[in-house]
C-alpha cells in the first residue's frame, strides 16, 4: 500500500512545490493537504488510514504549527505519527522547542525542488529522522 503524507501549510506555492517533489520521489504516494493547523487536525482525524508522515509549517493563521504539533502529540489517535516541521526560518530555540514538543525532525524550507525531494526521500526512508 502506498504511503500517505499530510502536508499542513497555508502557502499555495509551497503546497504546489511539495506536490511536484512528491512526484519526483514516488508518484504512488497519496498526498493530502490542509491550509492550517485546525484543518490539518480535522483532516487527520477523519482519515480512514492515518498518514504515515505529517509535514507541518510553523507560521500559519488560526492555528500555527506549534499549537498543531501539541494537539497531534496529545491525541491518542495521532500521537504516533511522525511530524516533520518545515519552516521558512529556523532558530536554535525554535528547533529545541519543537523537538521538546515531539517533532520527528525540523527542516528549513529548501530553495530548490531537488532539495525538497531529497528531504522528503530521506524522511520516508528513515534517513536523518532524529536530527539535522
Amino acid at each position: 500500500m502506498a504511503l500517505r503524507i499530510l502536508v499542513i501549510d497555508d502557502d499555495g506555492d509551497d503546497i504546489y512545490f511539495f506536490i511536484k517533489a512528491i512526484d519526483m520521489v514516488d508518484p504512488k504516494i497519496k498526498l493530502v493537504t490542509a491550509v492550517d493547523g485546525e484543518a490539518g487536525l480535522k483532516v487527520a482525524r477523519s482519515m480512514d488510514k492515518l498518514p504515515d508522515f505529517v509535514f507541518l509549517d510553523v507560521n500559519m493563521p488560526r492555528m500555527n504549527g506549534t499549537q498543531c504539533l501539541k494537539e497531534f502529540k496529545v491525541d491518542p489517535k495521532l500521537s504516533n505519527i511522525p511530524v516533520i516541521i518545515m519552516s521558512t526560518s529556523r532558530t536554535s530555540d525554535e528547533t529545541l522547542e519543537m523537538r521538546r514538543l515531539g517533532c520527528a525532525n525540523y527542516f528549513e524550507k529548501p530553495p530548490t525542488l531537488r532539495e525538497l525531494a531529497a528531504i522528503i526521500s530521506g524522511v520516508i526512508n528513515g534517513v536523518g529522522r532524529n536530527g539535522n
